[in-house]
């Protein structure tokens, strides 16, 4: 797949459903700043893993900035929770994934990609997790699926 460059800031829209009927009111919406235009492989290199551990111990670990989008472009915010619930009533998305977009300065959103299995353990699910439920990625996981449990008619 080809892709070309779209102008904007990276934004990504992270979603956890905590418990059963949650929607896009939980979105976690920001955008991603790098310090950079776009995210380099390199750059996810020094996040994730044996690299991220490497950038660790070599002092060039650097998490990105995550800014909510609805404090400086609340109409992006809006249009991107437009978009979420599209791809949660057509695709059936729930429980889990994120979406990443680019938004320019004009508030028009360019979907870039969505994952049903996103990176959880990335810093920025983690920093959802505590922003929007008040818990650390492995309880708020737990609870999740003690939640999906508790509440299927099969168990």
């Amino acid at each position: 797949v080809v892709q070309p460059y779209v102008t904007g800031r990276n934004a990504r829209a992270s979603f956890l459903g905590l418990k059963p009927g949650t929607g896009v009111e939980a979105l976690g919406i920001v955008f991603v700043d790098s310090g950079s235009d776009f995210q380099t492989m390199e750059d996810s290199l020094a996040l994730y893993g044996d690299t991220g551990e490497a950038a660790r111990a070599a002092r060039t670990y650097a998490e990105p900035a995550l800014l909510p989008v609805a404090a400086s472009q609340p109409q992006a915010d809006a249009r991107i929770r437009r978009i979420a619930q599209s791809l949660i009533a057509g695709l059936g998305l729930r429980d889990v994934f994120s979406i990443d977009f680019r938004v320019e300065a004009d508030d028009s959103i360019h979907l870039i990609e969505f994952e049903v299995c996103p990176g959880l353990p990335c810093f920025d699910f983690r920093a959802y997790c505590r922003t929007q439920w008040d818990m650390g990625l492995a309880d708020a996981m737990a609870a999740t699926a003690a939640n999906r449990f508790f509440a299927s008619p099969t168990r």
